[in-house]
């Protein structure tokens, strides 16, 4: 049985080392049969920097590290090329100062490795582009790996006067690429990142840059499919199962709760997170591993950044994440400095929202959190952050409610959470419907209840369902209206009606509605009534 290479990110060291590789050559190969220009655009420890190295041993000719894998079968020639290989995860940049010396230390290791002379003094992006220069002269066509290209601005975050000069330095750096002369020197340019931020010449000025990340061809080049985890992780599913007192069916539903879900395209397979799925697997236990390796602080920055007129609706559209849509010429260009008007499309681009479904005809895009791991923890961020209540207390509140429901106790579980809302501080009140239906559905997401946002039917969309052990309950909210109300159009729609047919439990009707009280205490009333 292979190793599982938790944390490797290095293709060599997972081959040599006799650790699990998932064989994602066949993509590669379509990429690098002919000269090309790629950005990829991926959430962070989900195999960028796994098919960055991959690249680098391809264009390196080191064939014998590829036998077995799919590119090992394919017309590939296996011609050694010069590589220039640079990790900004791996560069320093506290300030720009900083960041300038180590790109020219970086690149300078390759100026000794090639024996090229060149001016110390030159600025980086010159320095690149004498070397690119001198090395095609002495070696011929040359290829250019950039992982993780946005790392110093996403680490200067809520620093905006530093934001501005690093843009300047990677402007200057990058903008030599579009270059004719440099651009003749390639055979091939591989770029990687978070996201795809405006005011870098990357984008604005590399008009020959092909941008992989929405393309349906490369939607599961990163990431694990259904298939590839079951053929590459079977052994170790196995003993997971036997850990967990599970069937090998049951842990592979589990899996998927859990860990699967992340979409790159509007058709795409979904695939799963790598790096939890080799960390579960290693520590044998379903919990959170991705999300605790770097919470999303761009949220709590792009809260404070924002103008005062603008932090309402902000707090509600992240209680509210999974009930919002996107257009699709939304997913350009980010202003990294001006986040709070680009958040949706952050939390897209970095992991924390993926594609549910896309609208070809309006050329929108409704989205979702990918699985249970994204979803309980970034629900508990939120909560905690905009709630504004200490840790004990939010625990507190969290484990009546989950006591609440799992008695099956719809009554205390609505009374639970008219007074939770009402801990809410009064500046994240807002007096909209779907605030208070997103509240509502976070905290069960937090929760982990099994649940249905705004489910489709034949004739208008469902606003939520709940399945606990014993009940199907079928939800309609209302504001400044009645029970009643809601309870009455749950009946003209004939909402339950495929759960009726579809479940064998019962299934209960429940008309929610949400008042104010003098403008500021919310009064939460709720009628059940059985399909």
């Amino acid at each position: 049985m292979k190793n599982l290479g938790v944390s490797i990110s290095s293709f060599e060291n997972l081959i040599k080392g006799n650790f699990v590789y998932v064989d994602k050559t066949a993509f590669l190969y379509e990429l690098i049969k002919n000269t090309g220009l790629y950005f990829l655009s991926r959430p962070r420890r989900f195999g960028k920097s796994l098919t960055c190295t991959t690249l680098d041993a391809i264009f390196k000719g080191k064939k014998e590290l590829f036998k077995g894998l799919a590119i090992s079968a394919m017309d590939y020639d296996w011609k050694e090329y010069p590589v220039i290989h640079i990790s900004f995860a791996k560069i320093e940049h506290k300030n720009e100062k900083e960041l300038i010396d180590n790109i020219k230390v970086s690149l300078h290791n390759y100026v000794q490795s090639y024996d090229i002379s060149l001016d110390h003094a030159l600025s980086p992006g010159m320095y690149l582009a004498q070397l690119i220069t001198k090395l095609h002269e002495k070696h011929g066509p040359i290829v250019i790996i950039i992982d993780e290209y946005d790392k110093p601005m996403l680490d200067h975050i809520g620093d905006v006067a530093m934001i501005e000069k690093i843009q300047t330095v990677m402007r200057s750096f990058y903008g030599i690429l579009k270059d004719n002369h440099v651009n003749s020197c390639l055979r091939f340019l591989f770029i990687t990142g978070v996201s795809r931020f405006s005011k870098i010449s990357l984008f604005s000025e590399l008009n020959n840059l092909e941008d992989l990340s929405m393309h349906e061809k490369c939607a599961t080049m990163c990431g694990y499919t259904q298939h590839e985890l079951e053929y590459n992780f079977n052994e170790y599913i196995n003993i997971l199962a036997q850990k967990e007192s599970l069937t090998y069916k049951q842990t592979l539903e589990a899996l998927k709760h859990w860990y699967n879900g992340f979409r790159f395209s509007d058709l795409g397979e979904r695939v799963y997170n790598p790096f939890s799925i080799t960390n579960c697997l290693n520590e044998r236990k379903f919990q959170n591993y991705w999300f605790s390796s770097g919470t999303p602080k761009f949220m709590l920055n792009a809260l404070s950044d924002a103008p005062e007129e603008q932090r309402e609706a902000l707090k509600e559209q992240l209680l509210t994440l999974e009930l919002q849509e996107i257009a699709g010429s939304q997913l350009q260009n980010l202003n990294i400095a001006r986040l709070y008007d680009h958040l949706l499309v952050l939390f897209l681009q970095t992991g924390y929202l993926t594609i549910k479904e896309y609208n070809k005809m309006d050329r929108m895009y409704s989205l979702c959190y990918p699985n249970e791991e994204v979803r309980s923890s970034c629900s508990e961020q939120i909560m905690k952050e905009i709630t504004d209540l200490n840790i004990n207390m939010f625990n507190q509140w969290a484990n009546k409610l989950r006591r609440a429901l799992v008695n099956d106790d719809l009554d205390l579980f609505c009374s639970h959470m008219q007074n939770f809302m009402r801990l809410l501080p009064h500046n994240v009140m807002v007096n909209k419907e779907k605030y208070y239906q997103g509240v509502f559905f976070l905290v069960c997401k937090f929760l982990g209840i099994k649940m249905i946002v705004e489910d489709v039917t034949d004739i208008g969309f469902i606003d939520g369902v709940i399945t606990t052990l014993e009940h199907v309950y079928v939800i309609e909210f209302k504001r400044d209206k009645t029970p009643d109300i809601a309870l009455a159009q749950i009946k003209k729609n004939n909402y339950s009606f495929k759960y009726v047919i579809e479940s064998d439990l019962p299934v209960v009707h429940v008309g929610i509605n949400f008042d104010l009280e003098d403008g500021k205490q919310i009064e939460l009333g709720w009628k059940r009534e059985n399909a």
